[in-house]
């Protein structure tokens, strides 16, 4: 095990600590850029698929319908973990067999 004095420790931390805040500064940096390519991407392709089920449609029409359908998935899949739990917890409380 490594032993420094405490005024070494204090400021090799502080280097460590510095270093971890810059590198998720840039992390979080990268993270915002995707997050808004992959919403652009997003209502491109809810456009392009619009335009060719409604040629006559608008963008911000095509872009709530592909959202709406998206909620939509989202409820259906929490429905189903729900579902899990409580298909888990009623096991759990069933005890073991021929108890």
């Amino acid at each position: 095990m490594l032993s420094y004095p405490i005024d070494e420790a204090e400021e090799m931390l502080s280097s460590k600590l510095s270093a971890a805040k810059a590198s998720l500064a840039n992390c979080e940096e990268d993270l915002d850029f995707l997050r808004e390519q992959v919403t652009v991407g997003f209502a491109v392709a809810a456009w392009v698929l619009s335009k060719l089920a409604n040629p006559n449609q608008t963008m911000e029409v095509a872009v709530a319908r592909v959202y709406n359908w998206d909620v939509v998935q989202k409820r259906k899949e929490k429905e189903e973990e729900d579902k899990q739990k409580e298909k888990r917890k009623g096991k759990e409380t069933e005890g073991p067999p021929g108890g």
